[in-house]
């Protein structure tokens, strides 16, 4: 197949006067090569429609609108009669990720195995197959730290009077019906209050074991006190009968 060389200048010029350009100056910086359907941009062949190859570190891609109207327009676009995707590859491990628009989703593939570990839905839904993590420090209402010695833990009756007063939990903060929430923050928060509530569960299970020893404690004398109750019972008894007994011996003798 024959090899048409033609210089980056040279094209964009031709490219310019067509778009209704009456004169061009271009610094020719490199060779466009075209091979029948394909282009290569630095490469002789192309093994793509487009195929650009540099070799000093600076290769890169620049679309640029200078309009001096501020305004959002789409400046890149890829059509497919179906899905479409995108890839990154890192040819130094051969490691390659690709996005795409699938099923109407948006979709992330970190194996390219066409099993997405990222989906997100038109209606805003997104699923994750892995765990999500947060990064940096994202529970600075003290979680963790509420079970070290010397932790600033509020008695139950100072949280609950704060809880009601305020109409939420302190550490979450409030949380308006239908509006935004910080996930991060919610949920640090949520943990800050789980770990107090722990904290009261064993505050609480502590002093029901100890009134419910003390109630061993009273039962067990209650049962002493029947018990001394029953043998004083039993003393007056005897002690009755003595008395009747030497009455009845000392009593005068009736003709």
């Amino acid at each position: 197949m024959s090899m048409n060389k033609i210089t980056v200048a040279k094209l964009f010029g031709l490219a310019l006067l067509v778009a209704g350009w009456s004169s061009v100056a271009v610094a020719q910086t490199g060779v466009l090569f075209v091979e029948g359907s394909r282009v290569g941009v630095g490469i002789a062949t192309p093994s793509e429609t487009l195929h650009v190859k540099g070799t000093d570190g600076l290769t890169k891609l620049h679309v640029e609108e200078a309009s001096a109207t501020v305004k959002q327009r789409e400046l890149y676009l890829l059509s497919n009669n179906g899905g479409v995707r995108f890839a990154f590859e890192d040819t130094s491990t051969g490691r390659r990720i690709s996005m795409r628009n699938v099923n109407a989703q948006f979709q992330m593939d970190m194996n390219n195995d066409l099993l997405p570990e990222l989906r997100l839905a038109a209606n805003g839904n997104l699923t994750i197959t892995g765990s999500l993590f947060t990064a940096g420090g994202t529970c600075g209402g003290g979680c963790d730290a509420v079970f070290q010695p010397g932790s600033d833990v509020p008695s139950i009756e100072n949280h609950a009077s704060e809880m009601w007063a305020k109409s939420y939990l302190p550490a979450v903060g409030p949380t308006p019906e239908n509006q935004p929430i910080n996930l991060s923050t919610k949920t640090a928060g949520m943990l800050n209050e789980l770990e107090k509530a722990h904290i009261y569960i064993a505050q609480l299970n502590d002093a029901l074991k100890e009134k419910e020893a003390r109630l061993l404690r009273l039962e067990q004398e209650n049962r002493e006190l029947r018990n001394t109750q029953a043998d004083l019972g039993a003393n007056l008894q005897a002690l009755e009968a003595q008395v009747q007994s030497v009455l009845k011996a000392n009593a005068p003798n009736t003709p």
